[in-house]
């Protein structure tokens, strides 16, 4: 499943997620700038405008649960780049405590 999310990709309406267990990574990359390092846990919340590069990486608890709202059901359907700078980057979490 998370081969899914873990490649550069798109889709045609905002995208909202909600974190509700584990932890993880989302990239955003806005390609005018470097990409962006977002690492959600639980209770948080993100909206990824239609259209946004993006991807999503487990940190090392290898597990999350979320919540996706999207405004049609075929929204949720990514279009991949395949451009490969998803594959430069690790999955590395830094927690709570690095961001205090």
């Amino acid at each position: 499943m998370l081969a899914k999310f873990s490649r550069e990709h798109w889709h045609d309406e905002d995208e909202v997620r909600f974190t509700v267990q584990g932890h993880g990574v989302f990239r955003v990359n806005p390609k005018t700038s470097p990409v962006v390092s977002i690492e959600v846990e639980p209770g948080d919340l993100i909206r990824v405008p239609r259209g946004t590069l993006h991807w999503f990486d487990l940190c090392t608890d290898k597990q999350i649960r979320c919540i996706r709202l999207f405004q049609d059901p075929s929204g949720w359907t990514p279009s991949y780049t395949d451009s490969g700078v998803d594959e430069n980057f690790e999955p590395v979490c830094l927690g709570r405590a690095f961001i205090a």
